[in-house]
C-alpha cells in the first residue's frame, strides 16, 4: 500500500504539472505566424530541425527525477520487452540512474511559442515536452480513460495528431470522432489551416528530441493498452483512417507528422503482433501436451487463448498492411526527405521485429530503391535499415537473393559523396564481410578510402581493411622470397634464417596498400605525399600492432626491407609510416574514447618508446641514407617526436652532439627545401628542450650555421660579381635550354647559400634579423635581377622570402607598452625598400619573359600587402602599414594572370611541403580582405576569368565568394564590376582572334568567343529572380551596346554578350535604350535597315529588335492584366530562368564544347554515382503521386 500511495502522489504532482503548463501556454502572447493563410505548409520547421540535426544527435530523454519506484519494478519486469524501444532499435532498459539527465534535457527546451491560444486538452502535448516519465503517466491516464469513454479518448489522440502538425485551434470531439469520416475530418482540418495556419510544434530548436517523445507516446500508449486482456481496436481504426487521410494533404507539414504518426502506430502495433506470436505458439504447445482428464480441460483453454491471440493478430496485421498500401507504398515517393526517411527506417523495423511476414522482396525493395534516392538522409537510413537486417545471422537464407542483386549498388555506397552516407556504407559492406555475404575480394577497393579526408570514413574503412592486411603482406613476401629480419620487444635482432612473423606481414600489406595508392593517384614515381600516409597510418594503427613496433621499422629500413618486397619507392613510404606512427601515438589519436588520464598515459608511454627506439637507430637511419635529402628530412622531424631529456645524461652527451652534427652535415650537404627545412627546425628545437646541457650543444650548433650560412651568401655574391652579366647570362641560356636538367656549378653554389639563409630564416627567425650583411647581399641579388641577371625562380623566391620573414619577426617582436618609434620607423623603411625591391624585380620579370619569377614575386607581394596593409594592422601599427599604389596593383596582376591559367608555374613556389600557390586565390584575398581602394579593378580583372575554359571547376566557388564580398564593400560597384569584366574578356577575344592564321580565323573565332558568351550568360544567371535588381539588367544591356558601338565593327560583337541581359529589359526601360542606341547608331553613320544581309551591322539592327519587341511586351501585359478577371487557379510554381527558350534560342546560341571539364571536384572518391529518384519525388507539394507511377 505504501508504493501504492507513493504512486498516486507522484501522478497527482504530475497532473499538477500539466495544469500548470497550459495555463502558462494559454497566456502567451501573439506572434507571428509562420504560415499565411494562403500557403499554410510550414517550410521553416524543416529548415530548423536541419539546422538542430547535428546539435541534436548525440541527445536523448530519459527518466525524470521523480519516477516511481513501481514504474522501475514495471521496467525490470518487461526489460526483454523493451530490447526494442519506440523506434524499433535495439535497446535495454534504460537505468534510473539517467533520469537525472532526462529531466535536464526537458529544461533546456523553449517553452512551446504559438500565435494562438492552444484550445482544448494538451495533456498528451505536454507530456512530448516534459520527457519519458511523463509519457508514461500520461499513457496511464489515457489508456484508463479509453475503457471509460473510448470516443472521448480517440478524440484526444486525434487532437494530440493535429496539434503535432501545428493545428492548434481546432480540437477534435467525441462526437467528430463517431459522426465524422476521415476524409470529412481531414476537409474541416485544411480549411481550419488556411484561416489560422500552423505553429510550429514539433519544430526548430529540440525539433528531434521532440519528435523522439512524441514517437515514445504513441510506443508507449500502444503497449499500455496491449497490456490490457481486452485489446480495442476503435481508436486503432479511427487513428489510423485519419492519419492515412492526413498523409495525402497537400500541406507538408500535415503529411509529414501524419506520415511519422503511422509509421510509429504500424512499429509498435508489430511489436504486439510479436508478442501475440509468442504467445499463440506457447498457448498451442501447452495445448498440444495436455490431455485427457482435466489436462483435456486446460487444453481447450489453451486452445480458445491461442485462437483469440490468432484473431487479433491477423486484425492488427490488417492494421499494418492498411498503413502500407495506403500511406508507405505512395509516401516513398514524397518530396518530403523527411517523410521518405520515416518509410525507410519503418520498413527496417517491420523487418528486424516480423521477419516472417516482412522480410521478403515485397518489402526488401523498397530499401534498394532508397539507396539510389536523391538525399542523402534517405540513403543513410536504407543502408542502417539493411544493416539492422543483416545483424540478424538467422536472415542470412532469406537475404541471399537480395545480396546478390544489389551487392554491386551497397559497395558502390562506400564512395558516396556525403560522407555519412560512405561511413554507413563502409560499415554494412564491413558486416556483410564478416558474415560471410560478400566474398574479401569484393571489398578491395575499400583500401583507397584509408586515404580520405573524412576521418570517420578512414575508421571504417580501418575497420574493414585490417582483416585482409596480414593476407595481402604474406602474398607479397612470399612472392619476393624475403626472409625475415623480426626484433624482440628489446630491439634485439632475431636472425634472418626464420620465417617472418605475423607483425612483418602486416607491415608489408601497409606497404602493399601504400603501394597500390601511389599507383592508383597517378603521382610522381608512385610516391605519396605525407598526408596520405598519415591518414591511412593513424587510421590503421588501432587496429594493427605492427605500427607501433618501432624497432621492427627501423630494422627494416637497415635492412632494405621495403626495396626488396615492393621497389624503391617503398623505403620512403616506411619511413613516413615511422614518422606517422609516431606521430599518431604521442598524439593520441589511437586512444580514442578513453579518459585524459588515460590519453595522457598512452601518449607519455608512446613518446618514450618512441625515443628509445630512436636514441639506438636514428644515427644509423641518417648515416645509411644521408645522401637522400627526402629522408634525412623525414628523420630530421624524427627528432620533435622524442624524449630529449635521455640524451642529457653524461654518458649520452657524445651521442647527442653526434646526432646534431649529423643534422648539420644534411642541412649543410642538400640544398632541398624540406630537408633544410627540417634539420633547422629539428636543431632549433632542441635549442629550446630538454635540460641546460643539450640546449647549450644544439644551440653552439645553430650559431655554427649561422655563421656557415652567412659566410656562403657572401661567396655566392662575389661569384656573381666575378663572373659578370654575361657569364651569367650564358649560364642561364645553358639552364633554360635543358629545361632546368644540367644546373650549371655556379647556380648550384648560389642556390644553396640563398636556401639554406631562407630555410633558416624560417625555422629561427631572429637569425639574421640584426645581420645587416646577409640583409644586404640579399637586396644586392634582387637588385641584379631587376638589372637584368637571369637566374632560377627558386633562388629569387627564397631570397625575397626570407627578407619578408625578417620583416615579419620584428613587426612581431614589437610590443603595445613598449613602442621603440626609431624601429616603427626602421620597419617603415625595409617595407618600402622591399616593396620596391619585388616591385622591379617583377617588372624586369614581365619584360624578359621569366613568367615563373613574375609569379613568385607576385606571392611575396602579396604577402606584404597583406601583413602590412593600413586597414589591418592595430593602431599602434598603423605608422608602418603600407597602401599599394596603382602601378604596385597593375604589376601584380599582371604577374598574377599568367598563372591563373597556367597553374604550373607556381609548383616551383612549394615549400616545406606546403600546397601550391593559387593564383586565384591570391588575387581574390588582395581583392577583398586587406581593404585597398583598387578593388573593383582588381575584381573585373579577376571575374574576367568566370568562365575561362582552363580553370578547373572546383575554383567556381571562390568566384561566387568573390561576388557576395564585393556586394558586401559595395553593392552599388557591381554593375561597373561586371561590365568591366566582361569588356576585358572580349578584349582578350580580340586579341586571341588577331593571332589566328587568316584562313583558319572564322573558324577558330566562333570557339575563341565561347569564354566571353559564357561569362556573359554566367553574370546574367545571376541576376535571375525575384530579388535580382532591374537595374543591373538595363545598366549593362545600354553600357554594353555603347561599348559596341565604340570601336566598329571590330566591337560590334559585344552585342552578344549584352544579348543575355536585353531579353530582362522590358517597358519604358527598354524604349529608353532604344532610342539612346538609334541615336548612337545614326551618329556612327550605320547604313540604313533594308532586311537584307548587313554584314557587320547585322547584329546592331538584330539587338535593336529584341529592344523594340520587349518594349512592347510589358505594355501589352499590363492591358491584358487590367482587363482580365480575377484567377480562381492556383498560380504555378515559378520557374527561376533567365530567359525564355524562345528568346533564348531565337537571340543566342551557346553550346556546350565538350571541352569543359565535369562540375564535380575530382577527389580520392569514384565519381558521382546515380542518386535520384523518379520524376514524381520532384513534384510539388501538391501533388499527390500515385503508387505505380
Amino acid at each position: 500500500m505504501v508504493g501504492v500511495r507513493k504512486r498516486r502522489r507522484t501522478r497527482g504532482k504530475k497532473e499538477e504539472a500539466v495544469e500548470e503548463d497550459v495555463k502558462e501556454l494559454q497566456s502567451v502572447e501573439e506572434g507571428e505566424r509562420q504560415v499565411s493563410q494562403e500557403e499554410a505548409p510550414v517550410e521553416d520547421a524543416q529548415a530548423q530541425e536541419e539546422d538542430v540535426a547535428q546539435e541534436d544527435q548525440d541527445g536523448s530523454h530519459h527518466d525524470d527525477d521523480d519516477a516511481s519506484s513501481e514504474s522501475d519494478e514495471e521496467e525490470q519486469e518487461n526489460g526483454k520487452d523493451n530490447q526494442i524501444n519506440a523506434q524499433g532499435g535495439k535497446g535495454g532498459r534504460r537505468k534510473k540512474k539517467g533520469a537525472g539527465k532526462g529531466k535536464k534535457a526537458a529544461q533546456v527546451l523553449p517553452p512551446i511559442q504559438t500565435s494562438t491560444d492552444i484550445v482544448g486538452d494538451a495533456k498528451l502535448l505536454l507530456s512530448v515536452r516534459r520527457g519519458r516519465a511523463a509519457i508514461e503517466a500520461a499513457s496511464m491516464d489515457w489508456v484508463a480513460a479509453y475503457r471509460n469513454d473510448k470516443a472521448a479518448a480517440t478524440a484526444e489522440a486525434a487532437t494530440l495528431l493535429l496539434q503535432a502538425c501545428g493545428l492548434v485551434a481546432m480540437p477534435i470531439s467525441g462526437e467528430d470522432i463517431e459522426q465524422c469520416g476521415a476524409d470529412e475530418l481531414k476537409i474541416k482540418i485544411e480549411e481550419s489551416v488556411k484561416e489560422h495556419g500552423l505553429e510550429n510544434i514539433l519544430g526548430g530548436r529540440g525539433g528531434k528530441h521532440l519528435k523522439e517523445n512524441y514517437r515514445e507516446l504513441w510506443d508507449t500508449t500502444l503497449r499500455e493498452l496491449g497490456k490490457s486482456g481486452d485489446f480495442h481496436t476503435f481508436a486503432l481504426e479511427k487513428i489510423i483512417n485519419l492519419a492515412i487521410s492526413l498523409s495525402t494533404s497537400v500541406i507538408r507539414e500535415v503529411r509529414r507528422i501524419a506520415t511519422i504518426t503511422v509509421a510509429q502506430i504500424s512499429t509498435s502495433l508489430l511489436f504486439l503482433v510479436a508478442q501475440l506470436h509468442d504467445s499463440r505458439e506457447a498457448a498451442l504447445a501447452q495445448a498440444t501436451g495436455a490431455t485427457g482428464g482435466r489436462r483435456g480441460n486446460a487444453s481447450e483453454a489453451f486452445k480458445a487463448q491461442a485462437e483469440k491471440a490468432s484473431g487479433l493478430l491477423k486484425e492488427l496485421l490488417s492494421f499494418v498492411d492498411s498503413i502500407f498500401q495506403s500511406v508507405f507504398a505512395t509516401r516513398f515517393r514524397d518530396v518530403d526527405t523527411e517523410i521518405r526517411a520515416t518509410i525507410v527506417q519503418s520498413l527496417g523495423r517491420w523487418m528486424i521485429l516480423y521477419p516472417s511476414s516482412f522480410l521478403s522482396s515485397t518489402y526488401l525493395k523498397y530499401l534498394a530503391w532508397a539507396l539510389s534516392d536523391k538525399d542523402a538522409a534517405v540513403r543513410h537510413a536504407s543502408i542502417v535499415a539493411i544493416r539492422g537486417v543483416y545483424e540478424d545471422g538467422s536472415n542470412a537464407i532469406q537475404l541471399k537473393d537480395f545480396t546478390n542483386r544489389f551487392s554491386e549498388r551497397i559497395q558502390e555506397l562506400m564512395e558516396d559523396k556525403d560522407d555519412t552516407v560512405a561511413v554507413a556504407g563502409t560499415e554494412l559492406v564491413t558486416i556483410l564481410v564478416r558474415g560471410n555475404h560478400l566474398g574479401p575480394e569484393s571489398a578491395n577497393h575499400v583500401f583507397n578510402l584509408l586515404s580520405d579526408p573524412c576521418e570517420k570514413l578512414r575508421t571504417a574503412a580501418a575497420e574493414l581493411a585490417s582483416g585482409m592486411i596480414k593476407k595481402m603482406g604474406k602474398e607479397a613476401m612470399t612472392k619476393s622470397k624475403v626472409a625475415s629480419v623480426a626484433v624482440n620487444k628489446k630491439g634485439e635482432r632475431k636472425g634472418q634464417s626464420k620465417p617472418p612473423t605475423g607483425q612483418e606481414h602486416e607491415l608489408a600489406g601497409v606497404l602493399s596498400i601504400l603501394q597500390s595508392l601511389g599507383e592508383s593517384n597517378d603521382t610522381e614515381n608512385g610516391l605519396l605525399s605525407e598526408q596520405i600516409v598519415y591518414f591511412v597510418v593513424s587510421s590503421l594503427s588501432h587496429n594493427l600492432d605492427s605500427l607501433k613496433r618501432w624497432n621492427l621499422m627501423c630494422e627494416w629500413l637497415l635492412h632494405d626491407m621495403p626495396s626488396l618486397i615492393f621497389g624503391e619507392e617503398s623505403t620512403r613510404h616506411l619511413a613516413l609510416c615511422l614518422l606517422c606512427a609516431a606521430q599518431s601515438a604521442i598524439e593520441g589519436s589511437d586512444v580514442k574514447g578513453h579518459s585524459t588520464k588515460e590519453r595522457r598515459k598512452a601518449q607519455t608511454a608512446a613518446r618514450q618508446e618512441v625515443s628509445l627506439a630512436m636514441q639506438k637507430d636514428l644515427d644509423p637511419l641518417i648515416e645509411k641514407y644521408q645522401t637522400d635529402a627526402s629522408m634525412i628530412a623525414i628523420f630530421a622531424r624524427m627528432i620533435p617526436h622524442t624524449n630529449i631529456e635521455l640524451f642529457s645524461l653524461k654518458r649520452q652527451e657524445a651521442n647527442f652532439s653526434k646526432l646534431l652534427n649529423r643534422m648539420k652535415e644534411g642541412f649543410s650537404r642538400h640544398c632541398d627545401p624540406e630537408c633544410v627545412l627540417s634539420c633547422a627546425k629539428s636543431i632549433v628545437w632542441c635549442t629550446n628542450e630538454g635540460k641546460s646541457n643539450t640546449r647549450d650543444i644544439a644551440k653552439a650548433t645553430l650559431l655554427e650555421i649561422e655563421q656557415e650560412c652567412s659566410a656562403d651568401l657572401e661567396k655566392a655574391l662575389t661569384l656573381m660579381n666575378k663572373m659578370g652579366f654575361d657569364r651569367m647570362q650564358s649560364l642561364a641560356e645553358t639552364f633554360r635550354l635543358s629545361n632546368g636538367s644540367e644546373e650549371p656549378e655556379e647556380f648550384y653554389t648560389i642556390r644553396r647559400a640563398i636556401s639554406h639563409v631562407a630555410g633558416l630564416s624560417t625555422a629561427h627567425p631572429a637569425a639574421f634579423v640584426d645581420d645587416g650583411e646577409v640583409q644586404n647581399n640579399l637586396r644586392t641579388l634582387l637588385r641584379f635581377v631587376s638589372e637584368g641577371w637571369e637566374l632560377p625562380t627558386s633562388i629569387i623566391f627564397d631570397a625575397e622570402r626570407s627578407l619578408f620573414t625578417m620583416l615579419l619577426f620584428k613587426l612581431a617582436s614589437l610590443e603595445e607598452d613598449a613602442i621603440d618609434r626609431s624601429m616603427l620607423l626602421s620597419i617603415k623603411d625595409d617595407v618600402s625598400e622591399l616593396i620596391s625591391a619585388i616591385h622591379l624585380v617583377a617588372q624586369t620579370a614581365l619584360s624578359e619573359k621569366w613568367i615563373s619569377t613574375a609569379a613568385a614575386s607576385a606571392a611575396i607581394m602579396a604577402d606584404v600587402f597583406t601583413v602590412f596593409s593600413s586597414n589591418t594592422l592595430p593602431d599602434y601599427l598603423k605608422e608602418v602599414g603600407y597602401t599599394p599604389l596603382d602601378e604596385d596593383i597593375d604589376i601584380f596582376w599582371n604577374a598574377v594572370e599568367h598563372g591563373i591559367t597556367r597553374p604550373s608555374i607556381f609548383d616551383a613556389l612549394k615549400t616545406g611541403g606546403q600546397a601550391a600557390i593559387s593564383a586565384i586565390d591570391l588575387a581574390y584575398r588582395i581583392c577583398c580582405f586587406i581593404g585597398i581602394r583598387q578593388y573593383k579593378q582588381l575584381g573585373a580583372k579577376l571575374l574576367s576569368y568566370w568562365e575561362h575554359p582552363a580553370l578547373s571547376p572546383d575554383v567556381s566557388n571562390t568566384f561566387k565568394e568573390l561576388v557576395k564580398k564585393l556586394r558586401s564593400l559595395d553593392s552599388t560597384c557591381l554593375p561597373d564590376v561586371y561590365l568591366n569584366a566582361m569588356r576585358i574578356c572580349y578584349s582578350r577575344y580580340c586579341k586571341e582572334v588577331q593571332s589566328f592564321p587568316e584562313e583558319e580565323r572564322d573558324e577558330l573565332a566562333e570557339k575563341a568567343i565561347e569564354p566571353f558568351l559564357l561569362l556573359s550568360h554566367k553574370i546574367a544567371n545571376s541576376q535571375a529572380g525575384m530579388n535580382a535588381p532591374v537595374s543591373t539588367l538595363s545598366y549593362i544591356a545600354e553600357k554594353g551596346a555603347l561599348y559596341a558601338l565604340e570601336d566598329i565593327p571590330s566591337s560590334l560583337e559585344f552585342l552578344q554578350g549584352a544579348s543575355f541581359f536585353v531579353v530582362k529589359v522590358k517597358g519604358d526601360e527598354a524604349s529608353s535604350i532604344l532610342s539612346t542606341l538609334e541615336d548612337m547608331g545614326r551618329a556612327a553613320n550605320a547604313p540604313e535597315d533594308t532586311g537584307e544581309e548587313m554584314g557587320d551591322w547585322e547584329l546592331f539592327y538584330e539587338y535593336c529588335d529584341v529592344l523594340r519587341s520587349q518594349s512592347q511586351k510589358q505594355k501589352v501585359q499590363g492591358v491584358l492584366k487590367k482587363s482580365a478577371p480575377a484567377s480562381t487557379t492556383p498560380k504555378p510554381n515559378r520557374k527561376i530562368s533567365f530567359v525564355d527558350n524562345d528568346e533564348y534560342e531565337a537571340h543566342v546560341q551557346v553550346q556546350s564544347t565538350g571541352q569543359r571539364r565535369s562540375r564535380r571536384a575530382s577527389t580520392s572518391k569514384s565519381p558521382n554515382y546515380r542518386e535520384t529518384v523518379s520524376d514524381d519525388v520532384q513534384a510539388t507539394d501538391s501533388d499527390i503521386v500515385s503508387p505505380n507511377k
